[in-house]
């Protein structure tokens, strides 16, 4: 939005880094996407056609921390089974409203 407002704005600015899209595997919302690209599509083009300098990183850099959460947890919850916290995960990262999230 800033880059819209003010062209300047991309000058000031060192580095952006986003995590969105997927690049290696299929996506987490559909086949082919990532959620935060596709939920707003239009503000990461505008990021991406910004001219700022940017890296992007397809979603797949948080799925080793996603394994590695799922290995801890099922220390304290040992009859978890991965599509329950798979499903579980992915509806957190989805839900507008945590406070509904966790009634």
């Amino acid at each position: 939005m800033a880059v819209l407002k003010d062209p300047s704005f991309a000058k000031k600015v060192k580095h952006v880094y986003a995590m969105g899209g997927a690049g290696f595997t299929p996506g987490n919302i559909t086949p082919l996407s990532e959620f935060n690209f596709y939920v707003d599509a239009e503000a990461a083009n505008i990021v991406i056609q910004s001219g700022l300098p940017l890296t992007v990183t397809g979603w797949e850099i948080g799925i080793l921390d996603t394994c590695l959460s799922y290995y801890y947890v099922r220390i304290l919850c040992p009859d978890l089974t991965l599509k329950k916290y798979q499903d579980e995960f992915i509806a957190f990262h989805q839900c507008q409203d945590l406070g509904e999230f966790f009634k």
